[in-house]
């Protein structure tokens, strides 16, 4: 275990090293105090609307090893899964921002193939049993999200948003017994509504123009330090340009250089238009911005009632099933832009749920439950430089749960998952990004019956590698 451990972070090492030392960029290492003084958490976007059209594909390695026992019935199995997976997508994203509403919306299909083995053994009194099993699948899928706040005076938000996900799952199983294939079609709708107190603004582009006048003043010809209202005239200016969107990349860079630098004269910020001012304008227009930052923060509770579909089975029988569900999540986020190369995030909350999931195939209902869920997940990111960056963070969760009628016996499951990601861009349109997460699970099964609890640990560490063109 330690050496396949070992194996899975010596990659995620490798590119974090690499695109950690290749650069060397005196904009990252220098010290300009006057620059740093400005704020970029006070920074609000103007009015403007976003698109952005990206494909991309990634592939994701798992592992681990799991534990289940039944202490009383001398029961004990364990094992361990290795998981292979590998997905395309096109996604479709749209942001709309003005002082009264914040909208986006986005649209993603995409595909995957996925090889699965599992190998272990289990013992009831002493007797040994052990098996294996190998999956094959394809699994198309089609996701549609919305999420719209309003404002109004004092930074009250009323919220709605929905969510959509259509997939199918075709798999073909090999296991001791002979193979078998069968479907999974799943559909689910969950429309939402809310509100709350807070606003999360996007402050990349302030962000941005202060490392484009580090570079300015680096290459000497930055005539002077704006003041805090030239600054916000200027990076008002910066985002409107930013957010023109045309399908040709080339005209895009052509329109854009041509505006930035007219922005520059207009606000007489350049002292001599030499080879080094048009090497900073291009070099940090174009690679300066990457890596989003936010400032702000939001509370609020959200109310979400949802229906699925199922069918699922193999192919000599389905199974199908209809699930509803009421979920209401009150919730705390908070994002605090540290420095000029340091972010932190926090997101936490508790979810509070009903689900009832019915049986259609036999017309019964096949169990209700009743769930609480509370959740932290904390990040660190630091910005390396004008090409990289890194993020760091722990994502806990404590699941409690227990089915009606017997509400005395409660089960959980608690997840502890240490997530670690690397991305760098080969090109401002391009993006290859490394993640790495650690995950450990303890879940407390609830008596059935006279069967007392199930109790299973498992430990995996995940590792993928994804690759992501915009074409705008």
């Amino acid at each position: 275990m330690k050496t396949k451990t070992f194996t899975t972070i010596l990659p995620f090492l490798l590119l974090l090293s690499f695109t950690a030392l290749s650069q060397k960029e005196n904009v990252e290492i220098s010290v300009f105090e006057a620059l740093d003084t400005f704020d970029i958490k006070q920074y609000s976007l103007p009015d403007l609307e976003y698109r952005n059209l990206d494909v991309g594909g990634a592939l994701y390695s798992s592992s681990g090893n799991y534990q289940n026992s039944i202490p009383s019935f001398s029961y004990s199995s364990e094992g361990k899964i290795i998981d292979l997976t590998g997905d395309v997508w096109l996604r479709y994203y749209k942001t709309k921002n003005s002082l009264k509403s914040q909208i986006q919306n986005s649209q993603i299909l995409s595909t995957g193939l996925r090889y699965n083995k599992s190998d272990g053994f289990s013992q009831i009194d002493l007797i040994d049993s052990s098996y294996s099993s190998k999956i094959f699948s394809i699994r198309p899928d089609y996701r549609s999200s919305y999420a719209a706040k309003f404002f109004s005076p004092g930074k009250w938000f009323f919220k709605i948003s929905y969510e959509i996900d259509a997939r199918m799952d075709r798999t073909t199983g090999v296991y001791t017994t002979p193979p078998y294939n069968s479907n999974y079609i799943y559909a689910n709708i969950a429309p939402g509504f809310g509100f709350g107190k807070g606003r999360v603004e996007e402050v990349t582009d302030y962000w941005h123009t202060i490392r484009m006048l580090k570079d300015l003043q680096r290459a000497g010809v930055l005539s002077h330090i704006p003041s805090s209202e030239e600054m916000s005239i200027l990076v008002k200016s910066i985002s409107k340009i930013r957010n023109n969107r045309v399908l040709d990349y080339r005209l895009k860079r052509k329109e854009d250089i041509r505006l930035l630098a007219k922005t520059l004269d207009e606000n007489k910020l350049i002292t001599d238009k030499s080879i080094d001012y048009y090497n900073s304008i291009f070099d940090m227009w174009f690679y300066g911005n990457n890596g989003k930052r936010y400032s702000g923060y939001e509370a609020g509770i959200h109310l979400i009632p949802a229906v699925n579909f199922q069918n699922s089975g193999p192919d000599y029988f389905k199974d199908v099933d209809i699930n509803t569900a009421f979920i209401s999540d009150i919730y705390y986020n908070h994002y605090h832009p540290i420095n000029q190369f340091w972010q932190f995030d926090m997101e936490s909350g508790v979810e509070i749920g009903f689900l009832n999931y019915f049986d259609i195939t036999d017309g019964f209902l096949r169990y209700k439950e009743i769930f609480g869920r509370p959740h932290l997940n904390i990040s660190f990111t630091n910005f390396i430089n004008s090409r990289t960056f890194f993020t760091t963070g722990i994502y806990s969760s404590y699941y409690l749960y227990t089915q009606p009628p017997s509400m005395d016996e409660l089960a959980w499951r608690l997840d502890l998952t240490s997530n670690n990601s690397v991305k760098y861009y080969l090109s401002p349109n391009s993006t290859i990004v490394a993640e790495l997460n650690i995950r450990f699970r303890n879940h407390t099964g609830k008596p059935i019956g006279t069967f007392p609890r199930p109790i299973s640990n498992d430990f995996a560490h995940n590792f993928s590698i994804s690759f992501t063109h915009s074409f705008y």
